[in-house]
Parts: structure tokens; C-alpha cells; sequence
């Protein structure tokens, strides 16, 4: 099963709407309906980290999503992250010994 960050959700359904249209828009909420993805949620205490990864990573700007899916990642014990962002992961991964996918 894939692991869906939360705070990317909003993310996807964007670009989905942006890109491909309505009809890949709405294939996307029944995806999230069928329980095919385990959707990771940010544990209240995992914030702080977010803080701390954008002041790490200050040159990067990372924002709250890209941090949040750091976070999300460490505390699930899952290092492999899908991502096609490879200006801010790429030196996170290199720093946090994190596999980038594809």
C-alpha cells in the first residue's frame, strides 16, 4: 500500500485539476475514497519538526508541505519518498539519508 501524506493532498488535487482536468480530479477523491493509499496525517508533535527542517533548510525555502512530508516520513519510519521536486528533496535526502523515488 502507498503511504499519501495528508498535507500533499491538496497539492494533487490542484495540479490534477490544473493539468488533466475535472475527470482526473474526480477519479483521484474516489482513489482516496477506495482506501487504496494509507493517508499519513501530521501527529501534533511532529510540527515543531517542520520548524526545525525549514531552519535547517532555510536556503531551500522549503514551506510547510515539502517539510511536512519530511516529517510525516521520519516519524512512520519510511525513508523512500515519491517525489518530482528534486530541487528541495534532493538536499534533504543527501543530509537525512532519505531515498528519492522515481
Amino acid at each position: 500500500m502507498l503511504v499519501l501524506p495528508a498535507p500533499v493532498i491538496p497539492e494533487v488535487d490542484y495540479l490534477l485539476l490544473k493539468r488533466m482536468g475535472p475527470a482526473a480530479q474526480m477519479k483521484f477523491y474516489r482513489v482516496l475514497a477506495s482506501g487504496d493509499y494509507f493517508i499519513a496525517d501530521l501527529a501534533r508533535e511532529r510540527y515543531r519538526r517542520i520548524e526545525e527542517l525549514n531552519r535547517t533548510f532555510s536556503s531551500l525555502s522549503l514551506g510547510f508541505v515539502d517539510a511536512a512530508v519530511v516529517a510525516i516520513s521520519e516519524s512512520l519510519g519510511l525513508p523512500r519518498i515519491a517525489t518530482t521536486d528534486r530541487r528541495h528533496f534532493t538536499p534533504m535526502a543527501a543530509a537525512l539519508s532519505l531515498e528519492l523515488l522515481p
